[in-house]
């Protein structure tokens, strides 16, 4: 099983977007800094807004693609649906 995410930082307020198969240690090491070339390594106060179970890591991929250029262009999630993520 695997899960995509979005985690929030208020210090940035900004949203990122990933996939993994367990959510908790993943959360912890984006505030530990663990991945030092990361986008979230400019902040320590990420928080996870959402999660959804998915089937396999490419099914998590393919909405973590399509998830994270909808949340580039804005942060208004009521967008998503339309582009059928959650399908």
């Amino acid at each position: 099983m695997h899960h995509l995410y979005i985690i929030y930082s208020k210090k940035m307020d900004r949203y990122y977007v990933g996939q993994t198969p367990e959510i908790a240690p993943r959360l912890a090491q984006h505030n530990a800094h663990h991945f030092k070339r990361s986008f979230t390594k400019g902040a320590e106060d990420w928080q996870l807004v959402f999660s959804k179970e998915c089937k396999d890591r490419g099914d998590a991929c393919k909405r973590d693609c399509l998830f994270g250029r909808c949340v580039q262009f804005e942060k208004n999630f009521a967008y998503i649906p339309i582009f059928g993520i959650f399908k």
